[in-house]
């Protein structure tokens, strides 16, 4: 139990929306220096707690503060992370980044794991990540710049994410062989495998000045990439013409597919009163922003024009802005449209019910008679099926041959969703093979949400007020997590379980299971074709922009 409770309160700590405020306030940079510094102090005080000979008696209530704290640190550097490249990269490559940075986030439990099996004490392992977790952050800090810098002016930039990409599920691969088929194997071993990932990450920083990505490693991109740049290029040039203040800060938002950095700090849009001379209908609609030489997008950006529901308030109207594009919607604002409820709803189901399987997944193998090498395997197919749906999803909502369809990154989540649902009911009914099966399909279905809500939210409210939004977004695996995983499954099991004897069977976690299934269900049949359908419009016109 206090085992429990402290991973609870480390959970608490990584969800609190102080990191997205304080990164609104004052930056990247600023972010991660403070996430550093906490860092420094929450490990930094769990060994001074656990491994002094003085504080055996651990843990007490400073001990719970401190992985509160260690929490909170990992909040602080993921936020920083996530809108710094959120602003980095356009709507049509940030499902991909998303993926990839959510995916390492999510290996990082795995590569730690492997660090500590190279040989090292409990004790050393935590002060080294006291010194060197950081350490790492407080170095990353200053190569941090307080403009965003689109990828798309960097020579190498989509090689080096690509790289990363494969890289990462390589390294998921390799983890899920080691733990599965050599889960005793030396410490040797470990540490070479460690060794080996070091150089491996830092090949793209230095090699990408060198090569030119696209027609070295990946020239099947090459036609694709280069008709992105093309229809970006030619959005330029257009959008040079403007007056400085008109639409610059619309970038990706449903406008050329790029952006000059200044939405991550603008307000809620421009007015739709702008200069019809210099490119812009009587009602409000942009169409400076639309390649001259693609009369299909032209068409579908002016088709928007009566397409209310897009933004469609609960409780007053939107922030003035040209229809067709997605304005910078501030937290109050964000919190009085259906779209951000829609999404929070969402999350807040898929969340939870990922949370269920990931933090009960040793005891449902238990429950079901697994053997110890069941419950390990169990415990690394979540795991490396929860990378591959970061990843995967992440870089299918980029395709275009999913957006020609209408497959956009709502009807993802929903998606996501369903499979969730089917997840929890083999869950409840099936023996130790059909856990693994399921155990594949949870953690996959949990990786998508974690790459898809970021996207998503900055695709529907804009990335001007994007640190508080995400901030506030993070409530839903707070609150997933406190009634799916924390009360129902607790309750269930407990009701089910005899004394100090664990219980045996499905039953143990069965209603648990159905409930959460249900839920599920539920949310992908109504909240996820609504937010789909509602948003429908802004995925639809930067598809035809940059398609």
């Amino acid at each position: 139990p206090r085992l429990n409770a402290l991973y609870e309160a480390t959970l608490l700590g990584v969800y609190v929306p102080v990191p997205g405020f304080f990164y609104h306030a004052f930056g990247t940079r600023a972010t991660l220096i403070a996430g550093a510094a906490l860092a420094f102090f929450g490990y930094g005080g769990v060994w001074a707690q656990f491994f002094a000979p003085e504080h055996a008696g651990a843990p007490n209530a400073l001990s719970y503060l401190l992985f509160f704290v260690v929490g909170l640190s990992t909040g602080f550097i993921d936020t920083a992370v996530i809108g710094s490249n959120m602003a980095n990269f356009p709507r049509h490559e940030r499902g991909a980044a998303m993926g990839m940075l959510k995916g390492y986030f999510g290996l990082s439990a795995s590569i730690l794991t492997l660090l500590f099996a190279a040989g090292q004490s409990a004790a050393h392992f935590v002060f080294a990540l006291a010194v060197l977790g950081g350490s790492l952050t407080l170095a990353a800090a200053l190569f941090t710049s307080p403009e965003p810098s689109m990828v798309h002016n960097q020579p190498g930039a989509r090689w080096r994410l690509r790289f990363l990409l494969w890289t990462e599920l390589v390294l998921a691969v390799l983890l899920f062989l080691r733990s599965v088929f050599f889960p005793a194997a030396s410490s040797r071993l470990a540490t070479v495998l460690c060794l080996l990932l070091v150089p491996a990450l830092l090949v793209p920083s230095c090699v990408s000045t060198v090569y030119r990505s696209r027609s070295v490693l990946f020239p099947k991109y090459l036609a694709m990439d280069d008709d992105i740049d093309g229809a970006l290029a030619t959005a330029g040039e257009v959008d040079s013409n403007e007056s400085a203040g008109a639409a610059e800060s619309s970038g990706f938002q449903g406008g050329s597919g790029r952006s000059t950095g200044q939405d991550q700090y603008s307000g809620a849009g421009n007015g739709a009163d702008d200069h019809e001379e210099e490119g812009h209908a009587p009602n409000g609609v942009s169409i400076s922003a639309v390649p001259t030489g693609q009369p299909q997008a032209r068409a579908a950006s002016m088709s928007l024009t009566g397409d209310e529901r897009v933004l469609e308030p609960l409780f007053q109207e939107p922030s003035n802005c040209a229809e067709g594009e997605t304005p910078s919607l501030d937290l109050l604002q964000a919190l009085q449209t259906a779209n951000f409820w829609l999404l929070f709803s969402q999350l807040f189901v898929v969340f939870g019910a990922g949370l269920f399987l990931v933090s009960n997944s040793a005891r449902i193998m238990e429950a079901k008679g697994g053997t110890t090498t069941q419950v390990n395997n169990l415990v690394s197919i979540v795991s490396v099926s929860n990378c591959a749906g970061r990843i995967g999803v992440g870089f299918a909502g980029d395709q275009r041959v999913l957006h020609s369809r209408g497959i956009f990154r709502p009807a993802l989540l929903c998606a996501a969703l369903a499979v969730m649902a089917v997840a929890h009911a083999l869950l409840a009914v099936c023996g130790e093979t059909g856990t693994l099966i399921a155990g594949f399909l949870g953690g996959f279905s949990y990786g998508a949400a974690w790459t898809l809500s970021p996207s998503i939210l900055g695709d529907i409210c804009g990335l001007g007020f994007f640190g508080k939004l995400y901030g506030v977004m993070g409530l839903a695996p707070t609150f997933g997590s406190l009634i799916f995983s924390n009360i129902l499954a607790s309750l269930v099991y407990e009701q089910h379980a005899s004394g100090d004897s664990p219980c045996i069977g499905n039953e143990c976690f069965a209603l648990a299971h159905w409930i959460v299934c249900v839920a599920c269900l539920s949310f992908a049949a109504l909240a996820g074709p609504a937010l789909a359908r509602r948003t429908n419009g802004i995925y639809a016109s930067h598809h035809a922009i940059v398609g």
